[in-house]
């Protein structure tokens, strides 16, 4: 798994590894397609501080929303970061994606995405079965980080 420190929107974030399955990648650095990012909020921003847990998610300090995930299934194996944002553009805010690759190195047309709020998760489940190009996109809302 591939995670650390990345600027964003929304500050220095953390990345969050590790909530899916195989191997994830969340070090947008490394896509070709890189746009500035989407990073998370970050320890002290957003009211959010208290450092990071061993899964790079964030812990401790003072109020704010609690993140929420929601895990994707049937994306095009050729999906980037930038196409998972786009999809849920217009929805809900985006805070961070992680797409997963299994073992061999390819992508297993899966992700999960980090979203700031239960309302901007719960808003983004209105696009469950809708189409990323031909593939129709499940989404299942995981809950709180």
């Amino acid at each position: 798994s591939r995670g650390g420190s990345m600027t964003g929107r929304g500050g220095m974030g953390g990345g969050f590894t590790n909530l899916g399955m195989g191997r994830q990648e969340s070090n947008f650095y490394n896509d070709e397609e890189y746009d500035g990012g989407f990073g998370s909020a970050g320890a002290g921003g957003g009211g959010r501080g208290g450092g990071y847990d061993d899964f790079n998610r964030p812990q401790g300090g003072g109020g704010g929303d609690t993140q929420y995930v929601i895990n994707m299934r049937g994306l095009p194996f050729s999906a980037t970061r930038r196409d998972i944002n786009l999809f849920f553009a217009g929805k809900a805010s985006v805070m961070d994606v992680e797409i997963h690759y299994s073992n061999d190195g390819r992508p297993a047309g899966t992700a999960s995405v980090l979203f700031p709020s239960e309302e901007d998760a719960r808003a983004a489940m209105d696009l469950n079965r809708k189409s990323m190009g031909s593939r129709y996109i499940e989404l299942y809302l995981e809950g709180p980080v």
